[in-house]
């Protein structure tokens, strides 16, 4: 009986140490807001907007990403809502893309980023969300710029 119960006592604690190692490591994912952009398009429909993340998995313990959800204001103003659901498993040590489609009204969108490049104007992107990673919740407040003219 005593032999049971130590390897019981053992099994638990291995698992115990096993979660709480996922838990850790959930909490050290970084998630870098690395762009956004005009997608692909099929026949007549307009194409979507794409923000693109890049998600780091500094320790040595694999990652399981299962959202990213918040919204997206550009120069201040709400311009979307952005919603990815779904796993995607990182690595120990590494940084893969995603790329998530934007929930908004296309055309308003596609025909805002279009006249920010035409004009060469800079404009400010920010993401304020949280991901998800392995059942922890991680808050994202991050800006970039677009457009703009890159030669001076």
């Amino acid at each position: 009986m005593s032999k049971a119960l130590t390897i019981g006592l053992l099994g638990a604690a291995g698992v115990g140490i096993y979660f709480l190692s996922r838990k850790k490591a959930a909490g050290t994912v970084k998630v870098i807001f690395d762009s956004l952009k005009i997608g692909s398009s099929k026949g007549f429909e307009l194409p979507a907007l794409v923000a693109t993340f890049r998600i780091q998995n500094p320790s040595s313990t694999p990652l399981t990403l299962n959202s990213i959800t918040g919204d997206l204001f550009l120069n201040g103003s709400r311009l979307s809502t952005i919603s990815e659901f779904g796993a995607l498993d990182i690595k120990p040590l590494t940084e893969v893309k995603a790329d998530v489609n934007i929930h908004t009204g296309v055309i308003d969108a596609v025909l805002t980023v279009i006249d920010i490049i035409k004009q060469k104007k800079v404009a400010s992107v920010s993401l304020k969300g949280n991901i998800n990673s392995n059942g922890i919740m991680i808050p994202i407040e991050q800006t970039i710029n677009i457009g703009g003219n890159k030669n001076g």
